[in-house]
């Protein structure tokens, strides 16, 4: 099905240049259609820097707490006065509280005041112009919520649920009590199957369908789907490194309690030891202090850059010879770092702790990986780096060759199953 001038309304929960795994999924789709169809988006703001136009394109932002958040604590960081940096704890606080009693307030335990905002900024787009379609992605079950009332009113749209997160399972021991995330919980599965049956189209990515489709009565109407992250980002720098020395890199979010580096720096400190190799982390979350004791280590073989904005992460994606890849603990969940790295055809390592990770099993159907489970003793994952290292399977694919066994996982194979009804 061929999707042209067709008006559609996208609300993402971001835009450049600071792009969430929602946003990135929102752009995909968007670069695929933007040349034959009239497009709009509203997206939640993530700080001062966000974009106002995308290609073109107005963005009609959202603000909410988590924009409140970040700005405060960003500003608290680059304080150099003490007071001003208690200032902004403060406010960053009172912020976090008010975030907490909109979630306890919910009967779901989600976020009203995203709600209510979503839902202002698209009632303002539906009155001034009638879409074909409205595709809503951002905080799925914030946008869900938001959309839901408006559907009736609305009935020569065609509105698409794209749901890239968990709902029924959603780790709400992060924002309330646990005492009370059973009872919450319990009224998310019911609403769930509200949304289900009130959309056109209920898309749910693939891991997310697999945990939550038990829970749903009119399981016939979910669609089964990819996540588009797949897309032709060839790689830019495929000659090989100068004098023998092989540049690893590493982008995306590393966390202590949620995906850790410790392991995968401790065997690629052990690689070191024996290969000419560099090794570079851009990366956001709470492991600077794990980072900077291994650059000093290593005497800056391993290197942290930092956090960097997403295109300045996709040069560093470009510029390495291998690319590395470390898994969540649990291995629940496909990374959409995955998708961006094989886009680039490039050598990819990936760590990873559960033995049924999906991102490991995910792997196997591309030739360029080499998955390393995390447990084993550093001398034998290093020995495995090294050996593929000397098998010259360090040469980027092409394109056209991830594309034929990763098709799925294209803008294409997403579109074609959210709008093909």
């Amino acid at each position: 099905m061929m999707i042209k001038n067709k008006s559609i309304l996208f609300i993402s929960d971001s835009c450049p240049p600071d792009l969430t795994m929602s946003g990135i999924v929102v752009k995909n789709i968007v670069d695929y259609l933007i040349t034959d169809n009239s497009i709009d988006i509203i997206a939640l703001r993530q700080g001062d820097e966000d974009v106002a136009s995308y290609e073109g394109i107005p963005i009609d932002y959202v603000k909410s707490f988590p924009y409140y958040i970040l700005n405060n604590s960003k500003k608290k960081k680059e304080a150099r006065n003490t007071a001003v940096r208690i200032w902004f704890a403060l406010v960053v606080g009172v912020y976090r509280l008010f975030s907490i009693l909109s979630r306890f307030m919910s009967p779901i335990g989600i976020n009203g005041q995203i709600v209510k905002g979503i839902r202002k900024q698209t009632k303002k787009k539906l009155a001034k112009k009638e879409y074909d379609y409205v595709v809503c992605n951002a905080k799925p079950f914030e946008s869900f919520e938001a959309i839901i009332t408006l559907i009736p009113k609305n009935s020569k749209t065609k509105f698409i649920a794209y749901q890239t997160d968990d709902f029924v399972s959603a780790g709400d021991e992060r924002y309330i009590p646990t005492f009370f995330v059973k009872k919450k919980l319990k009224k998310r599965t019911k609403r769930i199957n509200e949304y289900v049956s009130a959309f056109d189209t209920y898309g749910m990515l693939e891991s997310v369908y697999e945990k939550e489709i038990g829970s749903i009565i009119n399981a016939g109407k979910v669609k089964k789907m990819g996540i588009p992250l797949l897309y032709d980002r060839r790689c830019q720098n495929t000659k090989p490194s100068s004098e023998g020395l092989i540049k690893f890199v590493y982008t995306g979010s590393l966390v202590k309690s949620f995906r850790p580096p410790d392991d995968c720096l401790k065997v690629m400190a052990e690689v070191a030891m024996r290969k000419r190799i560099s090794v570079y982390f851009y990366h956001r979350g709470d492991c600077n202090d794990i980072l900077d004791l291994y650059e000093k280590k290593t005497t800056g073989v391993i290197q942290n850059k930092g956090t960097v904005c997403a295109e300045d992460a996709y040069k560093a994606m470009n510029e390495a010879d291998v690319l590395i890849s470390i898994s969540n603990v649990a291995g629940d969940q496909i990374s959409g770092k995955t998708f961006d790295y094989i886009s680039t055809g490039k050598p990819l390592i990936h760590f990873y702790y559960n033995e049924n990770d999906r991102n490991a099993k995910l792997l196997k159907q591309y030739k360029r990986a080499l998955c390393i489970q995390i447990g084993k003793d550093v001398q034998s994952s290093s020995r495995e780096i090294e050996e593929y290292i000397e098998a010259s399977a360090i040469t980027p694919l092409s394109f056209d060759d991830v594309i034929r066994t990763f098709f799925y996982y294209t803008a294409e194979s997403v579109v074609r199953v959210l709008f093909e009804g």
